[in-house]
Formats: structure tokens, sequence, C-alpha cells
């Protein structure tokens, strides 16, 4: 019988999906430890990104009456057709409204809105749909209201190998909002420095997050924060004085992440084009002293006349969730549909997704498969 050599075997276990990783984990002893060093995880995932592969369109059926309902479609088969995902373990007590705010990894950050003594509150959870583990997040000092909670996001501190979740909510004070931040190495939450934003600034829930970095639409500007220095900075408007528009994007969010990049985007008056830029950060990197600095690159611009939609017409804009592996294409999405644009040729090829089910809406993230642990705190689906 033949030996193959660790470093084969090793190269072998990098290419192969989470699924099947999770299961030859039981093989040996030495399987389990090499799957579940933090070295291999992070080549996995490094190696997913690198080679643009293991992509996954995560798509989350809202529906008040029956509960959320999440699919996966996956970029390496062409988005030919969903597949269901099993929701998060009910002893987890996630069986009320669950929304994917953001992902980041391989983990998904849940927004869970839950009745609590006749009034709307919320609580987090961690989810990672790959390995079917999620964590529920310990109640914050502060108690979480659907009226008083602003936004929420998650990123990674590279510097610490840690995962943190933001939240901002209103203040004691006019104008003040309070800042918490989650450490999923210490499983605990901290209060910093209080943010300092107009009355109706934060207008976004809905956030990305891109080379370290945060982001949140607000009224007028971008809010960045930088997870790993924990500092929030203002982007620079737009080119030629241009700010971004508040009907663009889903949710009404103009700001999009694609391949760890931060686009913005901003419409012609005639409402027949729209350009996206590229955010150049000022150094090439994130660093506390540069993260601030920078400026706007154009990248693309969207016709309307490729598309079998008018911009003027719909309720959300044409927004991008991802290149294709050959970087000719972009996926465009509104409100219900998909659309694979050819930024060379301005036309559109309609995304036909087998199984997906009928609904007027659906929630829309991308994700990495990835093997990223949520520590021993977390729950399995328990499904077979």
């Amino acid at each position: 019988m033949p030996t193959f050599s660790p470093e084969l075997i090793y190269a072998v276990l990098l290419r192969l999906p989470v699924k099947s990783l999770l299961r030859f984990r039981c093989l040996s002893t030495s399987f389990c430890a090499e799957i579940d060093s933090t070295d291999f995880v992070k080549n996995h995932l490094n190696r997913s990104i690198q080679g643009k592969t293991r992509l996954k369109l995560i798509i989350t059926d809202e529906d008040i009456e029956s509960g959320s309902t999440f699919y996966a479609a996956d970029f390496d088969d062409c988005l030919k057709e969903v597949i269901l995902l099993n929701k998060p373990s009910k002893s987890t007590q996630l069986d009320d409204t669950l929304v994917c705010n953001n992902s980041c990894n391989g983990l998904i950050l849940l927004v869970i809105f839950f009745n609590d003594l006749g009034s709307e509150s919320i609580k987090l959870a961690l989810w990672n749909p790959f390995t079917r583990r999620c964590k529920s997040i310990p109640p914050s000092p502060v108690k979480i209201g659907s009226k008083k909670s602003l936004a929420f996001g998650l990123g990674h501190d590279s510097a610490l190998d840690d995962y943190k979740i933001v939240m901002i909510i209103e203040g004691e004070y006019y104008l003040k909002f309070q800042v918490w931040i989650f450490s999923l190495k210490s499983n605990s939450w901290r209060r910093i420095k209080d943010l300092h934003l107009g009355e109706d600034d934060f207008r976004s829930c809905v956030c990305g997050f891109a080379n370290g970095v945060l982001y949140w639409e607000c009224k007028g500007k971008t809010l960045g924060f930088d997870v790993a220095n924990e500092l929030f900075f203002n982007l620079p408007l737009l080119p030629n004085g241009g700010g971004t528009m508040t009907s663009l994007g889903p949710y009404n969010d103009s700001i999009a992440v694609l391949e760890d990049n931060l686009y913005i985007s901003k419409i012609a008056p005639t409402y027949k084009t729209v350009d996206f830029y590229l955010r150049v950060n000022g150094k090439g990197g994130v660093k506390a002293e540069a993260v601030a600095e920078g400026g706007w690159m154009k990248a693309f611009t969207i016709e309307e006349e490729g598309l079998s939609i008018k911009f003027q017409d719909v309720d959300f804009m044409p927004w991008p969730s991802a290149y294709s592996k050959d970087g000719d294409s972009i996926l465009l999405y509104t409100r219900n549909e998909m659309f694979w644009y050819n930024l060379g040729q301005k036309t559109a090829l309609k995304v036909e997704i087998a199984g997906m089910p009928q609904a007027e809406s659906f929630g829309f993230d991308i994700c990495w498969e990835s093997l990223v642990s949520l520590d021993d705190d977390n729950a399995f689906d328990g499904s077979a």
C-alpha cells in the first residue's frame, strides 16, 4: 500500500469542502487535530478566498408567520440551485424572526426579534451554517430593544484573531450613542467611547465589512470603524462633490462589499446609469493613522439599457454582490430578481436558481464556506 507524505495529505485536505472535512475528522485523532487546528482553519479559508472558490450566496426568506428560512446557492455551481440550510439549533432559543445582519469569514451575525412582555426586543447569535454550529450571544449590559437599537456589525480583528460584534444604540444624552463591543475570545461585552452623530444621521441597519473595517451608511456620509484599533472615522465624499443616493441598494443602502473592498454608488441625474466607486486606502492598508485617508476611484458603471428594469421604477436599485470568477461580470439583485451584468458588453443575463421559493422579497448575503469555530459555547443543529 502506498504511503503519502504529510505534506501531500495536507494539500489535499485544503482543497476539500467543509462537509467532507467534518466527516474526515473521525478517521483518526491526528486528522481531527489537524482539521481543527487554527492554522488549518486559516489556510483553508485563505485558499478559498485566493482561489475564489467555495463562495456561497445565502438567501433568507423572512416570513413573519412561519419564521425565517435559509438557503444557500454555490457560485462554483453557477448558482444553479438552492439547498435548504438547517436552522440554528432550538436549544439556543432562536425560534423567533431571524435576520442576517452581515457575515465575516463564514460566520453570520443573526439579529433575532422576539416579544418580551409585550415589547419587541432583540437578541444576537453567531452562526456558521457550514459547520452547523450556532452560538447565542450573552445579553449585553443594556437591554436591546428594536426601537432603541440602531446598528450592529460583525468584523474580524486580525491582530488578535478575534471576532467582534459592534453594537451602536441611543445613549443617555442628546446626539450621543453608546458603543458596545462583544469579543468572541473573551465571551463578554464592554463599552467604548461614545459616538457623536446628528439626530437623524444613522439611517442604516445594514453594514459591510472589508479589509478590517466595518462600514455603515449615514445621512450624507459613510461611517467606518477600524475593528482592530476600535476607532470611528468618516469617509470622504465621492468625487466632484457627489454624495451617495439613499435610494440605492437593498434596504435603501448604497454601500457594497466586493472581494474585501468597499464600493459606494452614485446615480446620474437622468436615472439612466449608476457609477460605482472603489474605496482606496491612503497607505495601502488599514492602520490607525491612515484609516481615514485615501479616496475613491471609479470602478464600473451600470447602464439601465442593458437591464430589463427601469431604475426609476424599482424600489431597490440593482445592487452588486459578487464578481464572476473571470471578473468580466458582476452579480446584481433587486427586490426579487438577480442578473449577471457583463461590465464590458453592458448586457445582463437573468439568474434563474432552481428551488427558490416564491416570495415577494428575500434577504441576501455573500458568505465564504469556512471551518471558523465558535469556541466551546455553541450548539449543533441536531439534524442528520
